[in-house]
Formats: structure tokens, C-alpha cells, sequence
């Protein structure tokens, strides 16, 4: 793969994301500038991995407040119902969705693998060559940092 433009990562992020809060939860991302509470203490954080095509990582955060809305809206619950494990979940399933979405565009017929999404301690926001971006949604917000280990979007 050949190095990939930062801007084609956040383009390609911002529709995968837009597509799947759309298709999942009837909601909108917008892009934030400032960070929004997904790096507190007590976010949720998945990580999928990805190789073949491309390599590297995904990591996906939002405030645990954030993560019970959007399970309360998927499971069709209140949000006092949900259980961690299902905020967790939920978090983890949208990861692997927008994840794989946003490669699918950066590297269209291309032959993708996506590790299985993992709750992981943080977000890692400042790696060399990781893409990021904050997102505001209508219960909350999350953020995204996407890292490539060969051919990464910083252009090196």
C-alpha cells in the first residue's frame, strides 16, 4: 500500500461514521475540533485491528454516557435498562462497522482483515502517523484515531 494522504483518512472516516450512527441510530456526526469527554477516565475505548491490504490500528471512544444511549436506542430500552456490558458492546460493534467501512474506501477492492474488537484502557490520541478526530453526536460525541504501520497517513 502506498502511503495514504491524512485527508483521505478523515474523509474516509467521516462518511464511514455518518453512515453507520445513520443506519444504526438515525443520528449525524459532526466533526468536533476540541476535544468532547471521550478521553475521561471512564470512556469506553474499543480497538480493532487490521491487516492484509493494510495494517494497523482503530480505536473508537466515548463517554460511557454515550455509549448507554446509543445501546439503549439500539436495543429499543431504557436507558436505565442497559447494562455496561451492553454500552460496551454496542461501542464495540459500531467500532468494527465504521472501522471497516473507512478501509473499505481508502482501499476499495482491496482484501481486508479485521481483528476482533476489544475493549482496551485508552485512547492513545498522539502516536506518530494515527489520524484522529472528535465527533459530536446528538446524545453525546465519540472519538476516532486511526493508525497505520506501513504506509501510514502522515505521508512518511
Amino acid at each position: 500500500m502506498t502511503a495514504i494522504d491524512p485527508e483521505q483518512v478523515l474523509t474516509a472516516l467521516t462518511a464511514a461514521v455518518n453512515e453507520a450512527m445513520e443506519a444504526m441510530f438515525f443520528d449525524a456526526a459532526e466533526p468536533e475540533p476540541d476535544p468532547c469527554g471521550a478521553e475521561e477516565a471512564d470512556a469506553i475505548v474499543c480497538r480493532v485491528h487490521f491487516h492484509d491490504a493494510m495494517e494497523g490500528e482503530f480505536r473508537m471512544a466515548m463517554p460511557r454516557e454515550t455509549a448507554t444511549a446509543l445501546a439503549s436506542s439500539a436495543l429499543a430500552v431504557e436507558a436505565a435498562d442497559v447494562a455496561p456490558a451492553q454500552a460496551e458492546q454496542t461501542v464495540c460493534e459500531l467500532a468494527n462497522i465504521v472501522c471497516g467501512a473507512a478501509l473499505s474506501r481508502l482501499e476499495p477492492g482491496s482484501e481486508l482483515r479485521l481483528g476482533a474488537p476489544e475493549i482496551v484502557p485508552a485512547l492513545r490520541l498522539h502516536e506518530d502517523g494515527a489520524v484522529h478526530q472528535h465527533y459530536r453526536l446528538l446524545d453525546g460525541c465519540l472519538a476516532l484515531t486511526m493508525q497505520f504501520l506501513s504506509g501510514d497517513a502522515s505521508g512518511r
